[in-house]
């Protein structure tokens, strides 16, 4: 995907906690890779698995996913997957 300026640039995860109330895409893309697990996974093993496609950890996999949960519920955004992900801080940056 193209910028919309020469000088955009998307955040680092590290610059995610800059931007208070909001999240990434990256973020976002976990907590939709864990809520759209299998109903035969459990949780671990969403976890697991979602933590081995970001290469991250369990536990951050699943603080990605409850910080994205619940600045959705806090703003009401709960929409179509594309308009969440479009709530997130570096979505025009890409």
């Amino acid at each position: 995907m193209g910028c919309f300026s020469s000088s955009s640039k998307r955040r680092s995860d590290d610059d995610s906690a800059a931007v208070a109330g909001s999240y990434t895409v990256r973020e976002y893309r976990i907590y939709r890779d864990i809520v759209d697990a299998p109903l035969y996974m459990t949780e671990t093993q969403a976890l697991q698995r979602t933590a081995r496609k970001f290469k991250t950890t369990p536990a951050r996999a699943k603080a990605s996913a409850e910080k994205v949960m619940r600045i959705l519920s806090q703003n009401n955004w709960f929409g179509s997957r594309a308009a969440e992900e479009r709530r997130a801080s570096d979505w025009a940056k890409k």
